[in-house]
C-alpha cells in the first residue's frame, strides 16, 4: 500500500478555518491534475505549498523496500514513470520555485527554461534567479522575443507547471563515432547532438568520454584506447531503432557521470570530511581490519575461497565527525553502471554527533569479481561509494539518483550479482551539502600479463 501523511512523525498537522492544510491542498492538486500524477509529484507539490509556512512537511510511504512505486501515477492512473521535469508552484514567502535545484545539476549559469502548464496547454519562459541545493527560485519576467509579459499573461499562483531545463541530472558527454557505413553514422550523430541530452559528438577517440563503434552489423560502446573491450552488451544493427537503444545507454552513461561528478563547489559549512567513511575487511578466522583510504582509493584483493571461487567480505560505516547532525546518503556506482540507494537502512540517514552508521546495518557485504575481468583481462574491478552529506533532508533528491545497471558485455541475459552482492538487502531544506567519492579498486586475481 501507500500512505500519504499529512506531516512527519515529529511535527503536527496544521488547520486553517477549520480545514486541514494537507487536505486541502491534497484535494487541489488532484483536481487540477485530474489525477494524472505520480506520487513523486504529488509529494513535492504539496511539500512546496506548505515550505516556509508551516512546520509541516508532507510524506508518501511506500510498503516494502522498492521505492520505484513513488514514481507511479496516482491509482495506477497512466502517467509518466519518472518525469524528467521540474515541479513549479508559487509559494507565498518565496515566489515561484522549482523543486530541484543544484543536487540535480541545475546551474545559475542558466538563465531561463521553458515552463508548461500541467495540461501542456499554455507555455512560458521563466527566469532562474537564484539555485538552492533542492529548489530553484524563478520569475516569469519574458517571453521567447524579450519581450515583458503583461501581468493578465503571467502564470496565475494556484497553477501547477513544469520546468524543462536543459542540464537536468546529466553530465556533458563526448562520443565519438567509428562507423563502416557514412550514412548511419550520420544519423547517430543526429541523435546524440539533440540539445536536450547533454551528448556531443566528437573529431577524435583521444577526445571522447566514450566511443560508438559500427562494424560486422553490430554496434558497440567503448572506452577511449580499449577498441576491443566493450562496456555494454553489443547490439547487432537492423534498424534505426538500435540506435535509439545505443543513444538511449549513453545518456545513462551521462547520468551515471553526473552521480559520480557531482559535487558542491560552494560548500562554506563543512571541512575536510565531515562524515568520515570507515572500511573494515574481513578475513575468516583473523577477525577485521581497516582499509585505509588514501587519496580517495581503497585498495582490496578478493580472497580464494574453498570452492575455489574468488569473493571476500567487508563492512562499510560513516562516522559524524561534527557537532551537529548531519544527514548523508551513502550510493554504490557499480561496474556496470548502475547506482544503488539503499546501503542504508534509510535512503537518507540523520546522523547525530560522533555517531556511526553501518551500511546493511552492519553485516557484511560480499565481494563477487565481474565475468568481465577475466574475458577482458581488466586488471582490476573499480566501482565507486558517493557519500552526500547535507545539513537537512534530502530523501526526495536522493531516490532520483537510482539508476538500474546496463547490460553486462558478457553475456545477454543477468547474472549472479558481481561486484558489491547488495541486492539481497532489505533495509527497513538544505542549508549547505557537500560530497565525497571512494574509488574501489579490487585487484583481478587472475590478471594475465
Amino acid at each position: 500500500h501507500i500512505q500519504l501523511a499529512a506531516c512527519q512523525n515529529d511535527q503536527s498537522a496544521f488547520e486553517v478555518a477549520g480545514e486541514g492544510v494537507f487536505t486541502k491542498n491534497l484535494l487541489d492538486v488532484l483536481k487540477r491534475s485530474e489525477g494524472a500524477v505520480t506520487y513523486f509529484d504529488l509529494q513535492s507539490r504539496l511539500q512546496n505549498y506548505l515550505k516556509n509556512r508551516f512546520d509541516q512537511t508532507p510524506r508518501v510511504y511506500i510498503t516494502g523496500d522498492d521505492e520505484s512505486g513513488l514514481f507511479e501515477g496516482f491509482l495506477k492512473k497512466d502517467v509518466e514513470s519518472k518525469p524528467l521535469y521540474g515541479n513549479i508552484n508559487y509559494n507565498a514567502d518565496l515566489g515561484w520555485i522549482m523543486d530541484i535545484g543544484a543536487l540535480y545539476g541545475i546551474s545559475s549559469r542558466a538563465s531561463s527554461l521553458k515552463v508548461r502548464t500541467s495540461d501542456e496547454k499554455r507555455e512560458y519562459t521563466a527566469k532562474i534567479t537564484q539555485v538552492y541545493p533542492t529548489y530553484t527560485r524563478l520569475a516569469f519576467e519574458q517571453t521567447d522575443n524579450g519581450h515583458a509579459l503583461a501581468d493578465k499573461n503571467q502564470p496565475d499562483p494556484g497553477d501547477s507547471l513544469k520546468g524543462f531545463p536543459t542540464d537536468y541530472f546529466s553530465a556533458p558527454l563526448g562520443v565519438y563515432l567509428a562507423f563502416d557505413n557514412e550514412s548511419i553514422r550520420e544519423q547517430m550523430s543526429e541523435m546524440i547532438s539533440d540539445d536536450q541530452s547533454g551528448l556531443h559528438a566528437v573529431s577524435a577517440a583521444y577526445e571522447a568520454d566514450y566511443c560508438v563503434q559500427h562494424s560486422d552489423g553490430r554496434l558497440f560502446i567503448t572506452r577511449p584506447g580499449t577498441p576491443d573491450v566493450p562496456v555494454i552488451l553489443p547490439r547487432k544493427y537492423e534498424s534505426e531503432n538500435d540506435l535509439r537503444v545505443i543513444r538511449g545507454y549513453l545518456f545513462h552513461l551521462s547520468q551515471y557521470e553526473f552521480v559520480r561528478n557531482l559535487h558542491n563547489p560552494n560548500s562554506y559549512l563543512f571541512g575536510s570530511d565531515p562524515v568520515a567513511v570507515n572500511i573494515l575487511k574481513q578475513t575468516p578466522g583473523q577477525g577485521e581490519e581497516p582499509v585505509p583510504v588514501r587519496q580517495g582509493e581503497v585498495h582490496l584483493e578478493y580472497e580464494r575461497k574453498n570452492d575455489n571461487d574468488w569473493g571476500g567480505q567487508i563492512r562499510i560505516s560513516l562516522k559524524n565527525n561534527t557537532d551537529q547532525k548531519l544527514f548523508c546518503a551513502l550510493l554504490y556506482l557499480s561496474f556496470n553502471f548502475g547506482v544503488q540507494t539503499k546501503l542504508l537502512k534509510e535512503v537518507v540517514t540523520g546522523l547525530e554527533p560522533n555517531r556511526e552508521a553501518w551500511a546493511l546495518d552492519g553485516a557484511s557485504i560480499g565481494l563477487k569479481p565481474e565475468e568481465e575481468l577475466q574475458k577482458y583481462n581488466y586488471r582490476e574491478s573499480i566501482s565507486y561509494l558517493k557519500l552526500i552529506v547535507s545539513t537537512s533532508d534530502f530523501k526526495q533528491q536522493a531516490t532520483r539518483f537510482e539508476l538500474p545497471p546496463l547490460p553486462k558485455p558478457t553475456a545477454s541475459k543477468p547474472a549472479a550479482t558481481r561486484g558489491l552482492e547488495l541486492d539481497s538487502y532489505n533495509p527497513g531544506n538544505i542549508e549547505d551539502w557537500t560530497t565525497r567519492l571512494v574509488t574501489l579498486k579490487i585487484k583481478n586475481p587472475l590478471y594475465r600479463e
